[in-house]
């Protein structure tokens, strides 16, 4: 089903406008859905960077995060997109894999809808969000420099270390693997599947239980009618006859 951001959408853009105006790019926001609706909201927003928009995800949630991530000396922020969620293949409480099926296709709405967003990040974990994977990512985008940014505990007088063709991520598993993403999704959407056929089976069989039920109870009723209607006949037959 289609995302509805036309319910909340100033609220939306108000807070997507703090965003991308921040000037020390430590404004965030998240986005959240009104109950199991498809209708977006705000629900919560900071100005502690991309490190405390991290913590700030439910882990029982479908959830978009907004921040901005600045790279190396340039002025021009990349605007990050995450989509945030625990399945129930990860953890029992995690957002049901039909809930999953039914939005696949809403951030790519949401960044088609906020514009200026440079790239949708799935976080499955909370691994998936520490600022060291969102920088691993930013740094594929292109037209991103391809030199560590500078931390602010670096001093000034150290330069960014040129990343060379070597250069391995300190944390390779938090890579987006497409692979293992489509497999993910391919696995999801064979449960619900076969949850879908699960019900229909459940309901076919429930149908039929109902039909035996009301035949027999039809049967029963048209017996006991013939039987009153016979014993009655039989009544009137073998009455006293008058000359």
């Amino acid at each position: 089903m289609t995302l509805n951001v036309l319910a909340h959408q100033k609220d939306i853009l108000s807070a997507y406008d703090v965003v991308l105006k921040s000037p020390s790019c430590d404004h965030w926001m998240i986005l959240e859905y009104e109950s199991n609706s498809n209708i977006i909201k705000v629900a919560d927003t900071g100005d502690g960077g991309m490190e405390e928009l991290s913590r700030s995800f439910v882990a029982g949630k479908l959830q978009y995060g907004i921040g901005a991530v600045k790279w190396g000396t340039s002025t021009n922020a990349k605007i990050v997109l995450i989509q945030w969620y625990i399945s129930t293949l990860q953890q029992g409480e995690g957002v049901p894999s039909s809930r999953l099926v039914a939005t696949a296709n809403h951030a790519t709405e949401l960044k088609r809808f906020l514009r200026g967003v440079h790239m949708i990040l799935i976080a499955r974990s909370e691994e998936d969000v520490d600022m060291e994977s969102i920088l691993h990512v930013v740094s594929r985008l292109p037209g991103v420099s391809e030199t560590v940014p500078i931390s602010t505990e670096t001093s000034e007088s150290t330069h960014p270390k040129a990343v060379g063709t070597t250069y391995q991520p300190i944390k390779p598993k938090n890579e987006i693997d497409t692979s293992s993403r489509e497999n993910f999704w391919k696995e999801i959407r064979a449960q619900e599947n076969d949850r879908i056929a699960e019900e229909k089976k459940r309901e076919k069989k429930k149908n039929e239980t109902a039909l035996r039920e009301r035949t027999e109870l039809n049967e029963r009723i048209h017996a006991q009618l013939c039987s009153e209607e016979g014993t009655k006949k039989a009544s009137e037959l073998s009455g006293p006859k008058i000359c």
